[in-house]
């Protein structure tokens, strides 16, 4: 028999213990995040089906926030509440394009983040918050796929847009006094991924907190 069947008997198979719903709802749910055959904002939207249902305040306004996207008006009154994984290194062009075509880059996207970051005169690091829905993102990252590594997110911004209260020191603006003046935002399309990662464990790690247990 033991090598026909998955299980073995023992001597207590004949206690009955109790499956609670609630516990059974939480694992099928990890289950679906872990398996990464669901995407993640559908993960998200089941998980705030699940906080509501058994008022898990604490999981519902993540899943709301990661469903909906890190506008300013969820977090102007608490900017320390913004996760960290939310924001990356770009850097901005205030004055100039950078030339994508350029030959010298040889296709080595680490070559031009490196120029930039040399070229401290017309471009300045910085840490940009990512304020889309997961499902955009999880959009962007399946438009890119196989090239993600290879490619260059360019955003149109302008100075009032990026302004967002860090505590980083090596956080650097640009000298212009205009708000309003229009920029150039490069940052690596890989960083997406990031961001999909840090969502994802950082739904694990909240499910997990709800299994019953030490």
């Amino acid at each position: 028999m033991g090598a026909i069947s998955p299980i073995l008997e023992s001597s207590s198979s004949s206690i009955d213990i109790q499956r609670d719903p609630k516990t059974t709802d939480i694992s099928a749910l990890l289950s679906d995040v872990q398996s990464r055959t669901t995407t993640l904002s559908e993960c998200l939207a089941k998980a705030l089906d699940l906080a509501l249902k058994y008022n898990f305040e604490n999981l519902a306004n993540f899943c709301r926030l990661e469903l909906s996207g890190w506008e300013k008006s969820n977090w102007v009154n608490n900017p320390e509440d913004i996760p960290k994984y939310r924001f990356s290194e770009v850097f901005i062009a205030p004055f100039f394009e950078l030339n994508l075509q350029y030959f010298g880059w040889g296709q080595n996207i680490s070559a031009i983040f490196d120029f930039m970051r040399k070229d401290t005169k017309n471009f300045y690091p910085y840490k940009m918050l990512h304020t889309q829905s997961i499902s955009y993102i999880e959009s962007q990252t399946e438009r890119l796929s196989g090239t993600l590594e290879r490619n260059i997110i360019t955003v149109h911004k302008t100075l009032s847009e990026l302004m967002i209260n860090t505590s980083d020191p090596d956080t650097s603006d640009p000298d212009t006094s205009d708000p309003d003046h229009p920029v150039r935002v490069y940052g690596k399309a890989s960083d997406l991924l990031g961001i999909l990662d840090a969502v994802r464990n950082e739904l694990t790690k909240m499910l997990l907190d709800l299994l019953p247990g030490e």
